[in-house]
């Protein structure tokens, strides 16, 4: 046997892959329902904080775009919080209830049933809350805001970045008992204080997962550190000596890897 019985449905693969990819876009991009009492502009302290990257527009969202706002964020067994379509790497491969000789076709419903996956609801509050509007703001927006945040519903204080919140909202304690909006912007004095404390620690962590950032970003491509540096030196040809953090590869500590960056 040769490859011409093949020669057709191979001609016809980036096709349906297209199209597997833009179904999925679009069921991914429904899941992402913002609260339509959240306002498009949050005033704090008289002063109006606009996103960087993106404006208002009133037109629907393309699913692409939609997908891309910081709060969409998704939870898989409500032991992950992950973009799209790095959420799929957790769950693709297993279904919620799978039964024995059931065929793919007949595996139909939501994607919860399906892949075990929902969208994260308190992610809109969070963005909401450090004064972006859910409704527009990117992660890179909410990376450059860089604001702290104070859970109301605990006792304790703690300030978290808002990748931070995300994780302890996921809490199972918080999720059936905490209002979404118990959220407080902490004052930019407390903020230097921590980023100062954030800093120090950093130096002092070792990452122990690296993505490179010369390769098109996939699903599940993190690896240890030292596999990324082979990967740079003999995929890439780079010399050891010459490989830069944040230029070829970036590092995540392990609280980091939930999250798609």
């Amino acid at each position: 046997m040769n490859d011409k019985p093949f020669e057709s449905a191979f001609a016809k693969l980036p096709e349906l892959v297209d199209e597997w990819r833009k179904k999925l876009d679009t069921d991914f991009a429904a899941l992402v329902q913002i609260p339509s009492q959240l306002p498009f502009k949050y005033a704090l302290s008289g002063q109006v904080i606009a996103p960087n990257s993106t404006t208002i527009s009133d037109s629907p969202q393309p699913p692409a775009e939609k997908l891309r706002l910081a709060c969409a964020q998704f939870c898989s067994g409500g032991k992950r919080i992950l973009t799209y379509p790095d959420i799929l790497s957790t769950s693709m491969c297993r279904y919620q209830y799978p039964r024995n000789g059931e065929s793919d076709s007949e595996r139909t419903g939501s994607i919860w049933d399906r892949f075990g996956i929902k969208y994260m609801e308190e992610a809109s509050y969070i963005v909401y809350a450090c004064g972006l509007d859910p409704n527009v703001a990117t992660v890179v927006d909410m990376d450059c805001r860089n604001a702290r945040l104070e859970c109301l519903f605990c006792r304790f204080t703690h300030n978290y970045t808002w990748r931070e919140a995300l994780w302890h909202a996921s809490g199972s304690f918080h999720r059936t008992s905490q209002p979404r909006s118990s959220w407080k912007l902490v004052g930019y004095k407390a903020v230097d204080k921590t980023q100062v404390a954030e800093l120090s620690e950093a130096r002092e962590a070792s990452p122990d997962s690296s993505r490179c950032l010369l390769c098109r970003p996939r699903v599940g491509d993190e690896n240890k550190h030292e596999q990324i540096l082979s990967h740079l030196t003999n995929d890439h040809g780079i010399e050891k000596a010459d490989i830069k953090r944040r230029m070829h590869y970036l590092p995540l500590m392990a609280r980091e890897r939930n999250f798609m960056y």
